[in-house]
C-alpha cells in the first residue's frame, strides 16, 4: 500500500480502519464479529479493502463499524448485538449492510449502541439500553431507530453507557 494517502480513521478493540483520499474503507486486524468487513472470520496484518469508494466518515467501537458514504447513507458491519446495527436484528454483519438510506449528518458507535443525527436536526438511537443510554425512557433493547429529539440537533457523541448531542442553540444535552 505504498503511496496510500489517508483523510480519516478509526479503531476499535482489535481493529483499525482508514479512508483513503478516494473514499475506499480499509480495514486491518482481527476479526471477531465480522468487524473486519471482509466476509469471513479471519484476521490480517494487511490491510483489506472493504469498500470501494464514496466513504466519507467512519466510527467504531467494540466490533461495530459505522460509515458514512458521500449520499448520506449511513452503514455499517461487525457486531449486530442488541440492534446496535438497526437491522432490527442481533446478528453480527460480515460485510457492510444499509443501517439508514439518506440524510445523515453525524453519527456515532457507543460500545453496543448507536446513534445518527439527520439533516432534519431529528436525533435517533439504537442498540443496547441497559443505563438508559437511548434516551428513550426505559431500559429495553431497541433493534430499529428510535427518535429522541424532532429537531435541532447538529452533533452527537456516544460512549459506552451514555449519548450526549448539540443542539442548534449551542445547548448541551
Amino acid at each position: 500500500l505504498e503511496g496510500l494517502k489517508v483523510k480519516d480513521v478509526a479503531t476499535n478493540t482489535e481493529s483499525s480502519y482508514f479512508l483513503d483520499l478516494t473514499g475506499a474503507l480499509w480495514s486491518v486486524g482481527q476479526d471477531t464479529s465480522g468487524d473486519l468487513g471482509s466476509g469471513v472470520d479471519s484476521h490480517t496484518s494487511v490491510p483489506v479493502k472493504v469498500v470501494e469508494g464514496n466513504v466519507t466518515e467512519v466510527a467504531a467501537r467494540n466490533q461495530t463499524v459505522l460509515y458514512r458514504d458521500q449520499n448520506g447513507s449511513l452503514h455499517g458491519f461487525g457486531s449486530g448485538g442488541h440492534g446496535r446495527l438497526a437491522n432490527n436484528s442481533t446478528s453480527s454483519r460480515h460485510s457492510p449492510i444499509m443501517v439508514h438510506d439518506a440524510n445523515v449528518t453525524s453519527f456515532a458507535s457507543g460500545a453496543d449502541h448507536s446513534a445518527m443525527v439527520l439533516t432534519d436536526g431529528s436525533l435517533w438511537t439504537f442498540g443496547q439500553n441497559h443505563r438508559g443510554q437511548l434516551g428513550n425512557g426505559t431500559k429495553a433493547h431497541v433493534s430499529q431507530p428510535f427518535r429522541v429529539e424532532a429537531s435541532g440537533v447538529v452533533d452527537v457523541s456516544t460512549y459506552p453507557e451514555n449519548t450526549i448531542y448539540v443542539k442548534d442553540d449551542g445547548s448541551l444535552w
